[in-house]
């Protein structure tokens, strides 16, 4: 909490101007998409998991489309708001939008104030930030925890704080309860704090060692009910965590590498993913390794490498959204950096980076309402299509008929649960 306050302090009324507008401006990209029908996984997690009651739904796990912790929220907003969209989404929306402030505070301790609003503004308006903060889905929640495990890791560099260490114990846990691949993100910030830490050897490794296993004891409660109903297997060794062969998996390495560039560019133009991918380049280079901790970037993708190579798996690139913002802080830290470098008058760099940042919302902004017009006439024509159907069956069944159908279909069946 701290951290937050100085950030605030620290921004000139300009400066919280703007962080206001970014995070307005996320909010109203996110609600564009807040109406449209539900899609597979959503549907899928309400049915199956959401709409049913809470023991059950924090306990069947024979499919990981269960995202645990997000289930429980869900669960909450169809009690409180039936099953709109909107109860099925909501709390999405919130941790999604909340994320963005939270980049500013984390990029302005990484680097400064200037750095933070970039990185908050490429969270605000990045396609898969936006689509995963309007589904019914737990990658914006893990995403919201991470962000305060990052934040709360600068806290403890030179604090031996103990409710601010079980904290961190209990945030991861909480990430990896989320979605079971948390356990990448709270690796990659375990190994940026045991190099962070101001503490004397012996003590930082007793302080991460201690509670990591915390965090570990923390998140075996939390997935007990799963271990007793649904068994352990379904967790760690269902077939999307279960190793490819080496030949498979080395065969789908350009693949992968594919569909993550997909994943982060999306519609961004070429010349703007060079430009941040220099910046990116540059945030190492330019780094001042002797007095600060590491960029985050480097143990994210140092761990998340050696963690996927020794498990000889692919994850679906979803798994990734939470790297999105530590992505965005190394781009904006060498925008930042290139700019303070080459650039000796502080007015002048000043402007610059204010210039860059109005190209990057140009940019980025004219990129996702060009995906979001594109793509409207496909996401129409999929609701109508579902609600037809599912409006159609209400009409003609009587009333000792009934409806068979698997799980290829969870969308009509939101639809017909819902009507």
């Amino acid at each position: 909490m701290s951290g937050i306050r100085a950030g605030w302090k620290e921004l000139s009324p300009w400066g919280r101007g703007a962080l206001a507008g970014i995070t307005v401006l996320g909010i109203g990209l996110r609600l564009m998409y807040m109406n449209d029908g539900l899609e597979y996984d959503e549907s899928f997690s309400y049915l199956f998991f959401a709409s049913r009651p809470l023991y059950v739904g924090l306990s069947y796990y024979q499919l990981p489309n269960n995202h645990l912790l997000y289930t429980m929220f869900m669960h909450l907003g169809i009690q409180m708001f039936g099953t709109s969209a909107w109860a099925v989404r909501g709390f999405a929306l919130l941790f999604g939008v909340l994320a963005i402030p939270l980049t500013y505070f984390l990029g302005r301790k990484a680097l400064n104030a200037r750095a933070g609003l970039i990185a908050a503004l490429l969270v605000s308006t990045r396609h898969w930030m936006i689509r995963y903060s309007t589904q019914g889905r737990g990658y914006s929640l893990q995403l919201l925890i991470l962000l305060m495990m990052a934040l709360l890791a600068f806290y403890l560099r030179n604090r031996d704080n103990r409710a601010a260490w079980m904290n961190m114990a209990l945030f991861a846990a909480l990430a990896v309860h989320t979605i079971p691949t948390g356990i990448y993100a709270v690796t990659f910030l375990w190994v940026w704090m045991a190099q962070a830490s101001k503490h004397p050897m012996a003590t930082r490794f007793r302080l991460l060692g201690g509670y990591g296993l915390h965090a570990i004891a923390a998140a075996a409660i939390l997935y007990l009910p799963v271990f007793i109903a649904s068994g352990a297997r379904s967790v760690i060794a269902n077939p999307y965590v279960v190793s490819l062969t080496s030949t498979e998996w080395r065969e789908q390495i350009p693949q992968w590498i594919d569909g993550f560039h997909d994943y982060l560019a999306g519609t961004l133009p070429l010349a703007l993913q060079i430009i941040l991918l220099i910046a990116i380049v540059a945030s190492i280079a330019l780094h001042s390794w002797k007095k600060q901790p590491w960029p985050f970037i480097v143990p994210l993708v140092l761990v998340t490498l050696l963690m996927i190579t020794i498990q000889q798996v692919h994850p679906f690139t979803r798994v990734w959204t939470y790297v999105v913002p530590f992505i965005a802080i190394a781009a904006a830290n060498g925008l930042v950096m290139i700019t303070d470098r080459f650039i000796s008058k502080q007015k002048i760099a000043s402007l610059t980076i204010t210039t860059v940042g109005v190209v990057l919302l140009i940019t980025t902004v004219g990129a996702e309402a060009w995906n979001f017009t594109s793509t409207s006439e496909h996401r129409r024509t999929y609701e109508s299509g579902m609600i037809g159907a599912a409006n159609w069956l209400n009409e003609n069944l009587e009333d000792d008929d009934f409806v068979r159908w698997n799980m290829s279909f969870p969308v009509l069946g939101y639809y017909l649960d819902k009507n």
